[in-house]
C-alpha cells in the first residue's frame, strides 16, 4: 500500500484542487492532506483562512478521494507539515509544479519519501479570454478582489444603516 501526502492552505477550494487531488491519489492507495491551522496560515504567510479550521477540515474530509485530512504546525514556510511527515511516513510527497517550495520539498524531505512527483495545476478555459487558461485559483479570486473594491473603507468609523426606500 502506498501513502501520498499532499499540503496545501486550500483556503478557497476549487476545481484545480480537487484535480490535484485525484491526481495524486492514483500515485497511491490512500491520500492524507495536510493543511496549516489558520494560526499556522497567519504566521507563516501572513494569509487569514476563508473558513474555520473546523469547516475546512470537514469539507476536505467530505472528499471521497480524500483518506485522512491532519492540520500542520510547523515553524517552516513552505515545510510547515514535517512534523506530519515524520508521524505519518508517506512514500510519495505530491506537489504542482507551480509550488515556489517545491525544491525545499524536495531537497528537506527524508529519504525515504519519494518527494519528486511533481503535478501541473490544472487550467481552465478563461471566459474573459476565450482561447487563453488561466489557472482556476486565479479565476475563483477575482471576483472577491472585485468586490473588495466595492466595500467603501470605514476605518474605526461605525457606518450608519439606512433604511431601505421603497
Amino acid at each position: 500500500m502506498k501513502t501520498v501526502f499532499i499540503s496545501g492552505a486550500f483556503n478557497i477550494l476549487h476545481a484545480g484542487h480537487i484535480q490535484f487531488f485525484k491526481d495524486a491519489r492514483q500515485l497511491g492507495n490512500k491520500l492524507i492532506v495536510a493543511i496549516p491551522d489558520s494560526e499556522t496560515l497567519w504566521k507563516l504567510y501572513r494569509m487569514k483562512s476563508a473558513m474555520t479550521d473546523q469547516d475546512k477540515m470537514a469539507v476536505l474530509s467530505a472528499l471521497d478521494i480524500v483518506d485522512k485530512v491532519v492540520f500542520c504546525r510547523g515553524n517552516r514556510k513552505g515545510l510547515e507539515f514535517e512534523n506530519e511527515i515524520d508521524i505519518y511516513k508517506p512514500d510519495i510527497l505530491a506537489v504542482t509544479t507551480d509550488d515556489q517550495y517545491s525544491a525545499e520539498k524536495k531537497e528537506d524531505t527524508p529519504p525515504a519519501v519519494q518527494a519528486d512527483i511533481i503535478k501541473e495545476k490544472p487550467y481552465t478555459a478563461d471566459i474573459k479570454n476565450p482561447g487563453e487558461k488561466t489557472q482556476s485559483a486565479t479565476i475563483m479570486q477575482e471576483p472577491l478582489r472585485e468586490a473588495r473594491k466595492e466595500v467603501p473603507d470605514l476605518g474605526e468609523e461605525k457606518a450608519e444603516i439606512e433604511p431601505a426606500k421603497n
